[in-house]
C-alpha cells in the first residue's frame, strides 16, 4: 500500500467535498500552529504522538485530541510544514492498519 501524494488544488477539492469519513490531520508541533494556521477542518496530533495516539481507546483519543479517532477505513489527509513529518506519520498510520492515507507537502505551500 502506498501513500498518495496530493497537491494544493487536490486538497482544496477534498475540503470542498466535505466527506463524512475524511479526516485532515496536522502533525506539526503545537507551537508551530501559531506560525502558520492549520488548514480548514484540521485536527492536530503531533508527529511524535501519532503511534501512541492511534493505539488509544476511542474515548481516550477523543478526550486528549478533542475529535473522534478515525475509523480504519477513513481517508486521512496528513500534512505538516514541508512534508517529511507528514510522510512519516502516514507510514506510521499504515503500520497501524489505516489504508487510505493522503500526504500533502505542507502548510507552507498552502499559504504561498
Amino acid at each position: 500500500m502506498t501513500i498518495t501524494k496530493v497537491n494544493k488544488s487536490q486538497v482544496q477539492d477534498l475540503l470542498n467535498e466535505n466527506k463524512s469519513n475524511f479526516v485532515v490531520l496536522d502533525v506539526r508541533s503545537r507551537p508551530e500552529l501559531n506560525d502558520l494556521k492549520p488548514l480548514p477542518h484540521a485536527n492536530n496530533v503531533p508527529v511524535d504522538e501519532v503511534a501512541a495516539a492511534f493505539e488509544m481507546s476511542n474515548d481516550d483519543f477523543q478526550q486528549k485530541y478533542h475529535f473522534g479517532k478515525p475509523e480504519k477505513n477513513s481517508t486521512i489527509l496528513v500534512y505538516c510544514k514541508m512534508g517529511m513529518r507528514a510522510q512519516n506519520a502516514g507510514e506510521t498510520l499504515q503500520k497501524l492498519g489505516y489504508d487510505n492515507i493522503l500526504c500533502y507537502s505542507g502548510v507552507a505551500d498552502w499559504y504561498q
